[in-house]
């Protein structure tokens, strides 16, 4: 999650699930910045006719390649080369097969992100040590049951912090 230092117009505030962490870099998806745009309507747009969703907003993910689209499923099904496990009864996809799937799923839960979070390798680390991001359990009720605008909040609760005002980070020397 974002620190309440972190003063950056793009990412101030954001809570973004890592998707991928290695010695090539780090990927994310911002979890709490819907966009003016339902799920539904990116279907139709790519011609995909049965959809179950009731105005599931779409998350903007982040400022990288916003036209990609990535679906963050829970419960995913078995056997899918298509999707990577990011946490326990959690997974990622990117194929338009997978949003169809996740759409046409009974009971399903999902999340349609535009658009990634990038750092370069090393990049991550490096802001997280100046103060910028604070590193949160992976939750899954914050990803899929809290509601948007409350997510940030939620985050700095995980920690045992009950107001982001005291949650105060500074650099590690090195």
């Amino acid at each position: 999650m974002a620190s309440p230092t972190l003063v950056d117009d793009v990412f101030n505030g954001t809570v973004v699930l890592i998707i991928q962490h290695n010695e090539e870099g780090a990927h994310g998806l911002v979890i709490n910045r819907p966009m003016d745009l339902d799920t539904d309507i990116v279907a139709i747009d790519l011609g995909m006719e049965e959809t179950n969703t009731l105005e599931i907003p779409v998350m903007w993910g982040g400022p990288v390649s916003e036209t990609m689209g990535f679906v963050i499923v829970e419960d995913p099904w078995d056997d899918d080369e298509e999707l990577v496990n990011v946490g326990e009864n959690m997974a990622v996809g990117i194929s338009r097969e997978v949003l169809r799937k996740a759409m046409t799923r009974a009971n399903s839960r999902f999340m349609l992100c535009l658009g990634y979070s990038g750092w370069a390798p090393g990049q991550l680390e490096s802001e997280m040590a100046s103060g910028a991001w604070v590193d949160v359990d992976l939750d899954h009720d914050l990803v899929f049951d809290e509601p948007f605008d409350e997510r940030w909040e939620r985050a700095i609760l995980q920690l045992g912090i009950e107001n982001p005002l005291f949650l105060m980070t500074r650099p590690v020397d090195e």
